[in-house]
């Protein structure tokens, strides 16, 4: 899976997760046209870097725990060292509990 895809794929899981329209892991990973054991994997991967999503069985749904921005800042190198902004992909999440 290529950059640009797993940056999309991030996009959709905080969409789902934000808007607290998971589902179970099995819908999601669906939702999302990946395994269970890849999802499974992308939320450690995200929880180990701090990223706390659980899963509420009376909500029947992945949800926050904190508010998290993720901001994936893409740069190249101009002439003579210095970067040059290319683009920069932004998302938030903001939630009361």
């Amino acid at each position: 899976m290529d950059l640009f895809t797993q940056i999309d794929l991030l996009k959709k899981i905080h969409f789902h997760v934000a808007h607290k329209s998971t589902g179970n892991p099995s819908v999601l990973a669906h939702r999302l046209r990946i395994s269970r054991r890849s999802l499974f994997r992308i939320l450690e991967q995200l929880d180990d870097r701090g990223v706390r999503i659980v899963y509420s069985r009376t909500r029947g749904c992945y949800m926050y725990v904190d508010d998290y921005t993720i901001l994936i800042l893409l740069k190249e190198l101009g002439g003579g060292g210095k970067m040059k902004k290319i683009k920069s992909i932004l998302f938030s999440a903001r939630f009361w509990h």
